[in-house]
């Protein structure tokens, strides 16, 4: 089976993450039971954030930045129509 090189970056990324969100918190505290229950319910929330994020980001925000980018670009135009 071929491992999808997508799949292995956002794995590598999210265990990455994770390994420096541990170690953030086993030097503040000294404990590796805080450390290591941080770093499981950050990966948990990390993943419901992006969820959501790529979610709302698809619906709305994209279609709100083409929109502006569209105003610029006739907002341009109208305004050498208008010197003409």
């Amino acid at each position: 089976m071929e491992t999808n090189p997508r799949v292995l970056k956002a794995l590598t990324y999210r265990v990455g993450g994770a390994l420096i969100t541990f170690l953030v918190v086993y030097i503040f505290t000294g404990k590796w039971a805080v450390a290591t229950g941080v770093g499981v319910i950050d990966q948990f929330l990390s993943t419901i954030w992006y969820y959501f994020h790529d979610k709302y980001w698809d619906k709305g925000i994209r279609k709100a930045l083409a929109k502006q980018s569209m105003d610029h670009i006739y907002g341009r135009f109208e305004h050498y129509e208008e010197n003409k």
